[in-house]
Order: structure tokens, then C-alpha cells, then sequence
């Protein structure tokens, strides 16, 4: 059993990043322009109901969160909802490779741990 206790990661996988933004409930629009290598992805303020200037961007072969900083009412909170997003985009990158080698879905269980860490369990019967 493996026990990792940070993972630092990079947004490659524009599906899972939907996936992810899907799981928080977060409106978003994505904008694929034929110029680009990747589609940006502007993230909708919920509190104004219009997008704001807040986007997932292709930079450096990994997408990042481009936010300006009247979007955003605090930057304390915006690092913690950073963290949580990235942590939860790990997790279903894990889950998304873990199928892709035979693990059942209906197999994994998910728990939020006191401590703000994420508990996956992983089972594959041959």
C-alpha cells in the first residue's frame, strides 16, 4: 500500500480539467480557437453571473489558472481553492489512468480525511 503525502501536479488533460470544474459545479465555457495548441477554458463568476476574467490557459505544456486579481476578493481564498482544485484533478487523474489498467470504478472509494487529504482505494481481482 502506497502512501503519498503531496503531489504536485500539472493540468495536462483538458478532459479531466472539465471533469474536475464539473465536480465543483463551476460554469465554464471553452473556448477553442484554431490558433491555439489547446482550448482556454473562462470560468464564470457566480456571483455576477458573467465570465470573468478568470481562465484555465495553455502555458508550458500544462494548463493554468490566469485570474485577475478584482475577480477574486481574496487571495487566501483563492489559494485554497487552488489547492482543493488541483487536489481533486489528481485524484481523478489517478482514477481515470487506473481504469485505463483494468481497476473497476464501481471499486473505488473516495473519503475526505480530517485532515483536508483524500483517500483512495484502488482494487483490481484477477
Amino acid at each position: 500500500m502506497s502512501h503519498l503525502s503531496k503531489i504536485k501536479t500539472k493540468m495536462r488533460d483538458g478532459k479531466t480539467l472539465i471533469e474536475t470544474l464539473d465536480d465543483f459545479q463551476i460554469s465554464y465555457t471553452v473556448n477553442d480557437r484554431s490558433n491555439e495548441s489547446r482550448p482556454s477554458i473562462s470560468l464564470k463568476n457566480s456571483f455576477t453571473n458573467n465570465y470573468s476574467n478568470a481562465q484555465f490557459i495553455w502555458i508550458d505544456n500544462n494548463y493554468e489558472l490566469i485570474a485577475d486579481s478584482s475577480t477574486w476578493q481574496e487571495k487566501r481564498f483563492l489559494e485554497h481553492w487552488q489547492h482543493k482544485f488541483y487536489q481533486k484533478y489528481a485524484c481523478n487523474m489517478i482514477i481515470r489512468e487506473a481504469t485505463k489498467e483494468g481497476f473497476k470504478s464501481k471499486l473505488f472509494a473516495e473519503k475526505n480525511q480530517n485532515n483536508g487529504s483524500l483517500k483512495i482505494v484502488l482494487e483490481k481481482w484477477r
